[in-house]
């Protein structure tokens, strides 16, 4: 699960070649789940162990676009236009 889908819209927009990405400054933190395989008395247990990233980094080193966030719709037409 993540955050309002922002990390999979990233990765569509670099797919159709846009090079910069807004993220609304509420969706800053981006929840991943990590499976691990855990021994319970013998038995495999599967466990999911959240790890919680900054999203504006973690999209421009993993998915190759600049990232900025806005706040606002005012604030985004200002910073889109610059």
């Amino acid at each position: 699960m993540r955050s309002g889908g922002v990390y999979e819209k990233s990765i569509a927009a670099k797919k159709f070649g846009i090079s910069r990405f807004f993220i609304p400054r509420e969706n800053n933190q981006l929840t991943f789940y990590d499976m691990q395989a855990v021994d319970y008395r013998g038995y495999p247990m599967i466990n999911y162990v959240p790890r919680t990233v900054e999203a504006q980094s973690f999209i421009q080193q993993n998915v190759g676009i600049s990232a900025e966030y806005v706040d606002t719709i005012d604030n985004l037409t200002s910073v889109a236009l610059q």
